[in-house]
């Protein structure tokens, strides 16, 4: 997962390799599932903790590089977003909702 991260922000030649990664990525973590949730979850909380970090030295902060958004992505395929309460989705989806209140929005 790391390996994709640092990939992710290397260039954009890489994003096909990314792609090809995440199938196998699927499959690692239907074989271990507790490990892959405990590895999102914490990636998730050292950003949310960074950004809060940020937030009370500089007052505002600006949306991550593209690793957190392939993060995201990942999350979506690899976990059911449809549920009420999940144990990676929920944290990841305040994640979210802290970049979208805290972080201002310059242009769309």
């Amino acid at each position: 997962l790391e390996y994709i991260g640092v990939l992710a922000v290397s260039g954009s030649q890489q994003l096909g390799l990314i792609d090809q990664m995440i199938m196998q990525l699927y499959n690692l973590c239907q074989l271990f599932p507790e490990a892959a949730s405990d590895c999102l979850r914490n990636v998730f909380r050292d950003a949310a903790h960074d950004i809060e970090e940020i937030l009370e030295v500089k007052g505002r902060a600006k949306f991550p590089s593209l690793d957190m958004f392939i993060y995201l992505k990942t999350t979506a395929i690899l976990f059911p977003t449809s549920d009420f309460w999940h144990p990676v989705v929920t944290p990841v989806l305040t994640y979210l909702s802290q970049l979208l209140t805290k972080c201002p929005v310059l242009s769309l």
